[in-house]
């Protein structure tokens, strides 16, 4: 039996290393993959929760004006933010699908209401001032109007009417 000379040792250790380099970057990337997969999930996570500790505290200032108007402001701030995140395409595919459903539905539930809408008027100081809700607004407007319908319906509107 003949050894390979050591050029021909030197190819085939070459052409080794190189399919062990792939698969370790394959490996790699699918490892990344996972990660952000994992990172948008916990942003969401945490995101979510910072909204519904937000309704919370809007909810319970309902019967002091100043303090709406002030939990009103933060939360406006806090879907700005989520709406950045969204508009620049920040999370992942279905990280991203549910963010947005969940700003159309937080801005139909907001718009829905007279004195709401007045406070999210009065909020806006300057044309930057929730520009990112602007620009998320434009661009789903047909989704948020259906979600503002939806929001201002009477319990009476989602009855079922039977024939008589």
């Amino acid at each position: 039996m003949e050894l390979p000379t050591l050029t021909e040792a030197g190819v085939w250790g070459s052409i080794v290393s190189g399919l062990a380099a792939a698969v370790a970057l394959g490996f790699n990337a699918r490892m990344l993959a996972l990660q952000q997969k994992s990172n948008d999930a916990t942003t969401l996570f945490a995101v979510v929760a910072n909204i519904r500790e937000a309704e919370t505290r809007l909810t319970a200032s309902v019967v002091e004006p100043i303090a709406f108007k002030a939990e009103l402001n933060n939360y406006l701030n806090l879907l700005e933010t989520f709406a950045a995140a969204v508009n620049h395409k920040l999370f992942g595919k279905s990280t991203l699908c549910i963010a947005t459903d969940r700003l159309i539905t937080d801005l139909g539930m907001l718009l829905s209401d007279e004195t709401t809408r007045e406070q999210i008027r009065g909020a806006v100081t300057s044309d930057e001032t929730f520009s990112e809700l602007r620009a998320f607004w434009r661009r789903n407007r047909m989704k948020v109007n259906a979600a503002i319908e939806a929001h201002s319906k009477t319990p009476d509107d989602h009855t079922d009417h039977q024939a008589a």
